[in-house]
């Protein structure tokens, strides 16, 4: 029998180590809700797929060593790994230019200019943590904002996302933009994969943004529901065979 490997929260339990992510990760089902907790660093690292065409680039801090007299001691370079085809990573920077245009962030891109970008806000509970990652072609930063003891968190309609860290990746970015000296061109495209599946999907564009923003639950603690809304009353299906 042809063994598939893993799927579901144990397939992207592994994906997370085959993209260099070192927290050990648990492959429980609310990972799809994205329910584990990484550094920035990691968030970064995991978000350069994306722009880089399907390339995983791990990030350094030091470029280079020299001593006193300007000999170079050592020098280093990103490890570069392929983990995405061009055709997946292209779609997922058109998804993701959605939230910087009409959803949790929406007219940044506007604001700042660009020609394309991607970008997303990220909330926890009870708004112990708010995110912003965002890329152009040629740049990416993100930010976090919060406490390292979860009991303390911010309030809700100013602790989200889009509230407490989308701004300051603004301002850096407004600043990265002003800076002639780094070369950041506003029309700058990502780059387009030579062969695309001929569906709208993928050779539109438009129709993989969603225009029309979901309901407003970042931010807010909109608690566990209750018990009604998890317990179906399966009982005559399963009498009837159909389960």
């Amino acid at each position: 029998m042809k063994s598939f490997g893993p799927k579901g929260p144990d397939r992207f339990a592994e994906f997370l180590k085959q993209i260099n992510i070192p927290t050990a990760v648990q492959p429980y089902p609310s990972l799809a809700l994205g329910a584990c907790e990484l550094s920035l660093y990691e968030m970064m690292s995991g978000y350069t797929m994306f722009p880089s065409g399907g390339l995983n680039v791990e990030p350094y801090y030091i470029a280079r060593i020299e001593d006193k007299h300007g000999n170079l001691l050592a020098d280093f370079t990103s490890k570069q790994k392929e983990v995405l085809n061009q055709v997946t990573a292209y779609t997922m920077t058109r998804m993701m230019q959605g939230p910087v245009d009409f959803g949790t962030a929406k007219g940044l891109r506007e604001r700042l200019g660009l020609a394309e970008m991607g970008g997303k806000t990220g909330t926890t509970n009870d708004n112990s943590d708010a995110w912003f990652i965002g890329y152009t072609p040629q740049l990416l930063a993100g930010v976090w904002v919060g406490c390292d003891d979860r009991f303390i968190h911010m309030g809700a309609g100013v602790g989200d996302g889009g509230q407490a860290a989308r701004p300051i990746w603004e301002y850096f970015m407004q600043s990265a933009l002003a800076d002639k000296s780094l070369g950041l061109n506003r029309n700058a495209r990502f780059a387009k994969p030579d062969s695309i599946p001929p569906s709208s999907l993928y050779a539109g564009g438009d129709g993989i943004i969603e225009k029309t923003p979901p309901p407003g639950a970042e931010g807010v603690d909109q608690g566990n529901g209750n018990a009604s809304q998890y317990i179906i009353d399966t009982t005559a299906k399963t009498r009837s065979g159909q389960y």
